[in-house]
């Protein structure tokens, strides 16, 4: 039987069995519970993916899809976020895309998944390479690595 590593987790100070579950991300552990705030769900594919890579850079908060419209404030599509903070979410009611942070690029070129219940949505790697969309060159990419635009 080996020994159970023990550790803390970062975020919400649970310890937990390392080995058993939890995840090692950005030098902290994370338990299961919170490590489901590193990933997201594409809302083209449904894959998971981490929401940073591994330089901690952005992966979901580049491109924002946006399904219901009027949820949310913009048409129908799919856009670049040009800069952080790019929505509001009040407590009660709903949340609002700030306009000068999003920039369209696309209409929409796949439908809603039917399981898929969220007024906007943001796509994994892989849908956005088969999009021909390059987080990279986002301005929200950019304003978290320091580049200037």
């Amino acid at each position: 039987m080996s020994k159970r590593r023990m550790v803390t987790c970062c975020n919400c100070g649970e310890k937990f069995d390392y080995e058993e579950e939890g995840r090692y991300w950005q030098k902290a552990y994370w338990c299961e519970e919170c490590s489901r705030e590193l990933e997201f769900e594409c809302c083209k594919c449904a894959n998971y993916m981490d929401t940073e890579d591994e330089a901690g850079l952005p992966i979901q908060h580049c491109f924002l899809v946006v399904f219901n419209a009027q949820e949310v404030g913009p048409r129908q599509g799919i856009y670049e976020i040009t800069s952080w903070p790019y929505f509001v979410t009040p407590t009660i009611g709903r949340g609002n895309i700030y306009p000068e942070s999003v920039k369209r690029l696309m209409s929409l070129p796949f439908p809603a998944p039917s399981h898929y219940a969220y007024p906007t949505g943001h796509l994994c790697e892989d849908c956005q390479t088969k999009l021909g969309l390059d987080r990279t060159k986002t301005g929200a990419y950019k304003q978290q690595k320091g580049i200037a635009k």
